[in-house]
């Protein structure tokens, strides 16, 4: 539960306490504005373009290392399996590897 309760601090009250306040002042003063809804729509969705953008950059950058990581446990796999070691010490390393 601890985990989840982080995102309650001065900032996430701050925002709630803003948005309330602004609401409020616009019903008691009846401010009305015509907006013209592509500029919001503009203002939502480039930032949100570029954000998608950059987390699967991030997403692919990751699976990169990953697959380079995996492979090189492989190699080292193979390299122990075919070297001239003890049976047991082999063992050792094939434990050790698959738990990695």
């Amino acid at each position: 539960m601890k985990k989840y309760l982080f995102i309650f601090n001065w900032q996430t009250y701050l925002v709630v306490g803003l948005a309330l306040l602004s609401s409020f002042i616009t019903l008691r003063f009846q401010i009305r504005i015509y907006f013209d809804f592509i500029f919001l729509g503009l203002f939502i969705a480039f930032p949100l373009t570029f954000s998608l953008r950059e987390a699967f950059r991030r997403r692919e950058r990751a699976l990169r290392y990953l697959s380079v990581f995996s492979a090189s446990l492989q190699s080292s796999f193979c390299h122990f399996e075919n070297a001239k070691l003890e049976r047991f010490t082999k063992q050792e390393f094939r434990s050790i590897l698959t738990n990695i």
